[in-house]
């Protein structure tokens, strides 16, 4: 997986907190073709949460070429996969 940040070298931005303190990102997976695939939303307490995360999603849908980060319309970055997932070896394990 290659992580795409907006701006290399930025410190990671806290965003919007809820009242809970933390944030709503949204994380768009994509197919290669740029088609999507679905939208998640889940509330983490920091960008490198919500990157975390993004490429353990993408491990799991195995049909998903990309999926962009965003903490509201901030692009907070992304995870691209290698290899298409046809090309990728069974998963096995735990």
């Amino acid at each position: 997986m290659k992580l795409l940040t907006p701006h290399e070298g930025e410190p990671a931005h806290e965003g919007a907190s809820s009242s809970a303190g933390a944030l709503l990102y949204t994380f768009d997976c994509r197919r290669a073709d740029g088609s999507p695939i679905c939208l998640e939303a889940h509330e983490l307490s920091s960008d490198d949460r919500a990157l975390a995360l993004a490429r353990k999603l993408l491990a799991e849908h195995l049909s998903c070429s990309s999926i962009e980060v965003f903490d509201a319309d901030r692009r907070v970055g992304a995870v691209e996969r290698e290899t298409h997932a046809e090309e990728q070896p069974a998963l096995t394990g735990k």
